[in-house]
């Protein structure tokens, strides 16, 4: 996409790595940019922003939580781009506001699921498989 940022939101449903496997941790991955040069969150990282303790598996599939409604979980995600020109990190006069467009993963997930390619493929969260 011409003068547009592109952004990936990953979700690992068993954790990433060995210390955050009791935890869904989602993240917001900038995969290129315009004119963005920094993504400003409550951690800031050259291209990426995320919470490796988002919310834990159990209480995310417990049903009196009502997180999954009809066995879907709906992210709300907000950022922020600021322009950072020659290193200037305190510039928050270019500071401009983005929508990020609603998660399509139930909608790729579908897709995976009707190729012939993925035959052999299912989503397990803890003792629940999809």
């Amino acid at each position: 996409m011409k003068n547009k940022s592109q952004w990936c939101l990953y979700i690992y449903h068993n954790g990433k790595n060995e210390e955050s496997k009791e935890y869904v941790p989602v993240y917001l991955i900038l995969l290129n940019t315009y004119e963005a040069k920094d993504l400003v969150g409550k951690i800031t990282l050259t291209n990426s922003c995320g919470f490796r303790e988002f919310v834990k598996k159990d209480f995310l599939i417990d049903e009196s939580n009502s997180l999954l409604m009809g066995d879907k979980l709906t992210i709300l995600c907000e950022a922020e781009i600021t322009d950072l020109k020659y290193g200037n990190h305190s510039n928050q006069e270019t500071s401009i506001n983005i929508m990020i467009p609603q998660s399509k993963i139930s909608l790729n997930y579908g897709i995976m699921f009707e190729s012939s390619i993925f035959t052999v493929c299912s989503i397990n969260i803890g003792t629940t498989e999809i």
